[in-house]
């Protein structure tokens, strides 16, 4: 179950990412993370923080529920 919502987060990151024509290593840049702590949320191996999460939210003007997959 932990590990579907890892997996359904990341997917939903990284739809995000490729739809504005960002790279990993931009979005990482912006939320001060390194480019594999970022990959690592794309691929569902690691949760992101909600702190970050709420970064992304408003980069990509969209809610955190859709980035949790609801």
């Amino acid at each position: 179950m932990k590990n579907d919502f890892y997996i359904i987060t990341g997917t939903r990151l990284k739809e995000l990412r490729e739809e504005n024509k960002f790279t990993q290593e931009y979005i990482a840049k912006i939320l001060h993370v390194t480019q594999t702590a970022y990959g690592k949320y794309e691929l569902g191996q690691r949760p992101i923080p909600f702190h970050l999460a709420s970064r992304l939210s408003d980069l990509y003007n969209i809610s955190l529920d859709y980035i949790a997959g609801k």
